[in-house]
């Protein structure tokens, strides 16, 4: 039995699962009217797939006629800690005699892991020279289940007193829109940009900046904080 799975946008494991049995009749295997199976979870009597394993070298099958019975198929599966599945399998033959059941339990999920905040990137000084500035913040990150499983990275930025600032957090995006709010240049990198824009009047002094990025499941990463010197 093979299972792979892949994280959708909508949090949700797209699964493909193969599996096997192998049938015999003491009539031949002519006598086997079909194999089926069902993939269930017991505990809430969801069932998550079900349909026909065959001979035939089709749906996954590797060779016709071997007496093994094989399909691969694929189902959604809502992302959560490791949970396990149960997958029946039967057969019955032309006189409607059924077989014994096999049960397998097919566990999915496990320990996620948190998003890593790889690197920041900002300028250690700005001076604002009496006008507007821009302040372009880029957070590289990576995740060791997949960058789809990054469901926000943000900073919250602090003045130079110790007080927050009151637009805290501020989400950052990995959008590819560099001519807009994001400034960011390439979408889907993993770096994820924001621009802040400091007004003529801010006051001089260091601004600490303190970015983290979240998963789907809430673990979050560890804080790496940048310090920006504003100056006249």
């Amino acid at each position: 039995m093979k299972v792979n799975g892949a994280v959708g946008s909508d949090d949700v494991l797209s699964i493909s699962l193969t599996a096997s049995v192998r049938a015999a009749h003491r009539d031949g295997l002519s006598a086997i009217a079909n194999v089926t199976y069902s993939l269930t979870d017991f505990r809430s009597a969801t069932i998550f797939a079900s349909g026909a394993l065959v001979d035939d070298a089709s749906h996954g099958d590797a060779k016709a006629n071997d007496s093994l019975f094989s399909s691969t198929f694929g189902f959604g599966f809502p992302r959560q800690p490791e949970t396990t599945l149960w997958l029946k399998v039967e057969a019955a033959d032309r006189l409607g005699y059924a077989s014994n059941q096999v049960l397998v339990p097919v566990r999915i999920g496990g320990k996620d892991q948190p998003p890593v905040l790889v690197s920041v990137s900002c300028p250690d000084t700005l001076r604002l020279n009496g006008t507007t500035q821009l302040l372009q913040l880029r957070a590289t990150v990576s995740d060791p289940d997949g960058l789809t499983d990054v469901q926000k990275v943000f900073f919250n930025s602090f003045k130079p007193d110790g007080s927050p600032s009151s637009g805290n957090p501020f989400q950052m995006f990995d959008d590819g829109a560099a001519g807009g709010p994001s400034g960011d240049t390439v979408a889907g990198d993993g770096v994820f940009s924001l621009k802040v824009q400091l007004p003529s009047t801010t006051t001089p002094g260091a601004y600490r900046f303190e970015f983290q990025a979240v998963d789907r499941t809430g673990l979050k990463s560890s804080i790496l904080s940048k310090t920006v010197v504003v100056v006249q």
